[in-house]
């Protein structure tokens, strides 16, 4: 049996749990999807569909093991938090920049309006990390105060 130092046995549980209802729904909605196809409803171009159904899934899978408290082990400490404010308001800045080049440049420069993208998309993906972890460590303080 595998053993992870960092997660308790109910975490463990919860974390399998969800992941099974994950791959239950990834497994429906591609069959619904192939169904879909078959009789003529097409939706999204191939490989885009099922890269957001898998996405869909993800998503409903780290929401539901951040709630759950069973992202983070049971020794994580809450020391981050200044470094994920800081984040925040890098990313935040980043992402106004970006979306200044995008916008404003647009027509002057076509360089200027892929660095503008390219920071909007660098940006959203380093804010998603950041809130994962902010709502980890809000969801490992609650089940450490005993409120579930």
């Amino acid at each position: 049996m595998y053993k992870n130092e960092k997660l308790d046995e109910m975490q463990i549980q919860r974390r399998n749990k969800i992941g099974n209802n994950c791959f239950m729904a990834m497994f429906y909605l591609l069959f619904i999807d192939i169904g879909l196809r078959e009789i003529g409803i097409s939706w999204l171009a191939y490989p885009l569909n099922v890269l957001i159904i898998i996405t869909i899934c993800m998503v409903y899978y780290l929401i539901g093991t951040i709630k759950s408290g069973s992202y983070l082990g049971v020794n994580y400490k809450n020391e981050n938090s200044k470094y994920v404010i800081g984040g925040i308001f890098v990313s935040v800045f980043l992402l106004i920049s970006g979306i200044v080049l995008t916008v404003f440049f647009k027509d002057n420069n076509p360089l200027f309006s892929n660095i503008g993208t390219t920071l909007i998309v660098i940006t959203i993906s380093i804010l998603v990390f950041l809130v994962i972890v902010a709502l980890g460590n809000i969801s490992r303080h609650k089940n450490d105060n005993g409120e579930n």
